[in-house]
């Protein structure tokens, strides 16, 4: 039964890291797209400005805007690569979480591989010691003996029987009618 829920659990397990792979690759994928979007815009939007200031003799702000840019340009940088990091960060963890499902499912199959040796070895000496009394116990439950007086037991005797023992002091109980 524990084994059908661990691989539920571990099925379970691989289809969220193959979403969580999915979703980081189109994330990734999709990064480069948005700012090359973003910079188009921007880009044509400093066009225009540039053009007025290059109209209007104003440089400066085409120098802060050129400054902005390449800044915007190192922090996108940087945000790729700390996402890049924190995808190898979550495989390192997910490849030690499946490292140990493997080691407890190994553990807990010793476990009970050795629990049901004890249990069977004890239960079979058992079972041993029950069945070679059945005979006697069947013996004696045949005899006709009862209680009587103080503790002590009565028999029907067969008197034509042998005597065993080594005084010859038994007789054979003869069974119930």
């Amino acid at each position: 039964m524990q084994e059908d829920e661990f691989r539920i659990l571990a099925d379970r397990l691989l289809a969220a890291v193959a979403h969580m792979d999915g979703r980081d690759e189109r994330l990734v994928q999709q990064v480069p797209a948005v700012i090359e979007e973003q910079t188009s815009r921007w880009l044509r939007t400093v066009a225009g400005q540039v053009e007025t200031a290059a109209r209007s003799g104003l440089e400066p702000p085409l120098a802060a805007y050129q400054q902005r840019v390449q800044s915007l340009s190192a922090e996108t940088e940087k945000a790729v690569a700390t996402l890049q990091g924190a995808r190898r960060d979550l495989m390192s963890v997910l490849r030690w979480v499946w490292i140990g499902a493997c080691v407890s499912l190994l553990l807990s199959i010793v476990a009970l591989v050795g629990t049901y040796e004890m249990l069977y070895g004890h239960y079979q000496t058992r079972y041993d010691e029950l069945k070679s009394k059945v005979g006697y116990l069947g013996a004696i439950n045949r005899s006709d003996v009862v209680p009587c007086g103080d503790g002590q037991l009565c028999a029907r005797v067969d008197d034509k029987s042998p005597r065993y023992g080594e005084k010859k002091q038994y007789r054979v109980v003869e069974p119930r009618p």
